[in-house]
């Protein structure tokens, strides 16, 4: 081999290294968490909507037996 070979192989392989971080990178968030009343205790069966500011869309759910929600994916978008 000679030495650009051995140069390309190395340039070739250090990219590809330096790629592999990418495909990890996601477009999407989530909202998790437990619905509680004032006096702090859960509220199974609320309803709950997630509104999208810049595209209107709206998403709903409601709380199972340990109140708990769970949004995802949610675009990087402010919401409501």
């Amino acid at each position: 081999m000679t030495k650009l070979t051995k140069a390309l192989i190395g340039i070739l392989f250090g990219l590809l290294l330096t790629a592999i971080p990418v495909f990890g990178q996601v477009e999407a968030g989530s909202i998790s968490g437990t619905v509680k009343d004032p006096s702090g205790a859960v509220i199974s069966g609320a309803a709950i909507t997630v509104k999208n500011l810049a595209t209107g869309a709206e998403r709903y759910s409601k709380t199972g037996p340990p109140a708990a929600i769970w949004f995802r994916p949610l675009r990087p978008d402010t919401t409501r």
